[in-house]
């Protein structure tokens, strides 16, 4: 999965805060992410 460095700054909050842009193309971070994007997405009303 793909996310912007905006938006995986958003999802991260003090998880990976500092965290460099490169860390986005690990696949444990990126994963992570992604799936607590996912999950976010999920929870919001239609």
């Amino acid at each position: 999965m793909q996310l912007m460095p905006a938006t995986a700054g958003w999802i991260a909050g003090e998880r990976y805060r500092g965290a460099k842009r490169a860390e986005l193309f690990e696949p444990a971070v990126n994963l992570s992410l992604g799936q607590r994007y996912i999950e976010m997405l999920l929870a919001q009303p239609d």
